[in-house]
């Protein structure tokens, strides 16, 4: 549980998501603001600042102490990703949080009201990291009019303080939130407006609520027209004067009872509150990784004694590099060091850097040595990380590590890399994306059954296969992508029992999904493998490659092949009780960019040896594992092919 600062502008989304903060434990000791200099607003991409001259009535009603710093900077960086940038407002806020965590330094958490700009978000994480704070946005991502509702039900007294938006009106300033939910529903069907005003259409300040021990009273305020548009017109409200009257049920002062009677609150109208706190078993292993403790580069390998051993694939402007070692390397460390090292090396010779990788593989012989292996990539990829996936098998030595890049003159990647704790899926327990998206193809990391917004692992396999799943689907859609355009699902698992529960739930989710209507994948494009251990203790973990664009599909006895674009996946399994027998034809494509072996121990030998004799310059990743489900082999081929309509 945390000490949390929250970042306020006085609107009901600040507001609320301080209340969220509290129900989840955390006990919020501070507010910040950022604040206009000499004007009633300022126009910013970042901050709301109409109704700014209430902040400190606002926070004497909530009885905490509230840290102010001019904004002087502006929207100077607006690109996706954010780097440091002199001048910017962000670093405005920097300075401030700085400020406040000088006079508690034992604050941990930034409370964040952001619901669905990534603009807001990578720039206040960006903050945070440097920091060493982790963002706490538990709007983020929920479905808007189920916020409102919440917002309205838990007794959060808003009311409108600027419009700007076809269907709003000067006389709805000043207006209770609440006597606008109908009309905010009617405008959003009508023209598509943001119902809790993401867009800019509104904006709104909390009065009172359940955080709230006095009540702000406004004596005398002015609706000022901005804007006299025919269509939609800008007013805000200014307000004159206004003072604090005790409210009659103040909340409890005590820690403790105080989150209770939030988590009770919000649990009338919230399911995911019903349970008591805590919500489940804390997971074992690190706490969420923060950039601040990034090394400034990746760890000088070049006498650790062992070797590494890389084969590469091109495709297009697509390659993969395969990476395993030989002869003992001092610590896991220096193993992943020389690695990440060489693959680097690799990509520098086809004129690309660390910012070209987009996807990694990784087989560990010790779940263990997870944090060694995070330093190496914090290092290697202090920004824009690719999409990860890590689990514990049976590679040569400690590490075998796949590397997928894009080479110049292939489409920019769009990376989802959040790092902040939300309702909406698990925040990165190392340096990776959630997700990366390039050329229509969407590739995932390794998704495990952690709660999000406490990052505690779920109890039971069944638990854990639906929130990791559901998890997934979350990922995907933000994104624009879902279930019904996967064009491949690999399943870890380390239990028989865990096997039983993943399938189950994809059984349940690809039976919703045909109901509404949607193609859903094979079950022969499934693989199901069981490794010694996954990260956190998990018992599933799913990785999923998708599509924005249709996937057809084919499937047979063997295996299945999805299409979409330019890019295809083929899944072939085999039964066969000696299944090196099998690789050669299994490796029997041209246009292969990436072939992932799954292989169980007994035959790791052979089946590395029939690699050799077959491929012996092709990029095969071979992952020894425990038990393939329902197969004696399996092989997932991600073809890269010369055109959208081409044949291979």
């Amino acid at each position: 549980r945390m000490k949390v600062v929250g970042l306020l502008s006085g609107g009901k989304d600040s507001c609320h998501n301080l209340l969220h903060c509290v129900a989840l434990g955390h006990e919020v000791v501070a507010l910040a603001n950022l604040r206009p200099v000499g004007k009633d607003e300022l126009d910013s991409y970042m901050y709301q600042t109409v109704g700014h001259e209430l902040l400190p009535l606002i926070a004497a009603a909530m009885e905490l102490p509230l840290y102010r710093r001019d904004i002087a900077g502006g929207s100077v960086n607006i690109d996706g990703a954010y780097d440091p940038t002199e001048g910017d407002e962000v670093e405005d806020l920097l300075a401030l949080l700085a400020t406040v965590k000088e006079e508690h330094p034992d604050i941990r958490g930034v409370s964040v009201g952001a619901i669905l700009s990534d603009y807001q978000r990578v720039r206040v994480e960006s903050v945070c990291a440097r920091l060493g704070l982790t963002s706490l946005a538990f709007l983020w991502r929920r479905p808007q009019a189920d916020i409102l509702d919440e917002i309205i039900a838990c007794g959060q007294h808003a009311i409108v303080v600027k419009v700007a938006a076809l269907g709003l009106k000067p006389a709805h300033v000043g207006k209770p939130l609440a006597d606008l939910r109908n009309t905010l529903h009617s405008l959003s069907t009508r023209f598509g407006l943001h119902i809790c005003g993401e867009g800019g259409e509104y904006e709104t300040l909390v009065l009172s609520g359940p955080l709230f021990r006095h009540a702000v009273v406004i004596d005398e305020s002015e609706t000022v027209m901005h804007s006299d548009d025919p269509f939609a017109p800008v007013a805000y409200l200014r307000v004159g004067h206004a003072h604090l009257e005790p409210v009659s049920s103040p909340p409890p002062r005590d820690p403790v009872a105080l989150s209770e009677h939030c988590r009770a609150l919000l649990a009338t109208c919230n399911p995911a509150y019903a349970r008591p706190l805590p919500l489940f078993t804390p997971a074992p292993g690190p706490a969420p990784y923060t950039l601040a403790a990034a090394p400034s580069a990746v760890p000088d390998s070049a006498s650790a004694g062992g070797q590494v051993a890389c084969s590469a694939s091109v495709r297009n402007s697509w390659c993969s590099i395969v990476c395993t070692t030989s002869q003992a390397f001092p610590s896991t460390e220096d193993e992943a060091a020389a690695i990440m090292a060489s693959a680097l090396s690799a990509l520098a010779v086809r004129g690309a850097g660390p910012a070209a990788v987009v996807l990694v593989h990784v087989a560990m012989a010790n779940m263990a040595d997870f944090a060694s292996l995070n330093r190496v990539f914090i290092a290697a990829f202090p920004a824009r990380p690719p999409a990860r996936v890590t689990v514990q098998a049976h590679p040569p030595g400690r590490l075998q590590v796949t590397f997928v890049a894009l080479l110049p003159g292939a489409p920019q990647a769009v990376r989802m890399h959040v790092q902040g704790l939300s309702h909406w899926a698990p925040a990165n327990i190392g340096p990776y994306s959630q997700a990366v998206l390039v050329d229509q193809l969407q590739l995932l990391a390794g998704q495990i059954g952690l709660d999000p917004p406490t990052m505690s692992l779920i109890e039971g396999a069944r638990g854990q296969a639906a929130i990791s799943l559901q998890s997934v689907e979350r990922v995907m859609a933000a994104h624009s992508t879902g279930l019904d355009r996967a064009l491949l699902l690999v399943c870890f698992v380390t239990t028989d029992e865990a096997a039983s529960a993943a399938l189950e739930a994809l059984d349940d989710r690809r039976a919703a999904l045909a109901d509404a209507g949607s193609d859903v994948m094979p079950v022969e494009a499934v693989v199901v493998v069981t490794v010694p251990a996954l990260p956190r203790g998990g018992v599933v973990e799913w990785q999923l490659f998708a599509s924005v664009s249709p996937v057809a599909w084919e499937s047979g006895t063997l295996g299945a092949h999805a299409r979409a674009g330019q890019h295809s996946i083929r899944i072939i399994k085999t039964a066969d009780p000696a299944p090196a027998h099998a690789v050669p034809a299994m490796l029997d494509c041209a246009a292969a960019l990436l072939v992932r072996l799954f292989v169980p121990l007994s035959h790791a030998a052979a089946v590395r040896d029939a690699v050799a004799q077959a491929a012996p310059a092709m990029a095969v990743e071979i992952n020894i594992v425990d038990k393939i489900h329902g197969a004696s082999a399996a092989a997932v081929i991600w073809i890269v092919e010369d055109s959208p309509s081409g044949d291979t």
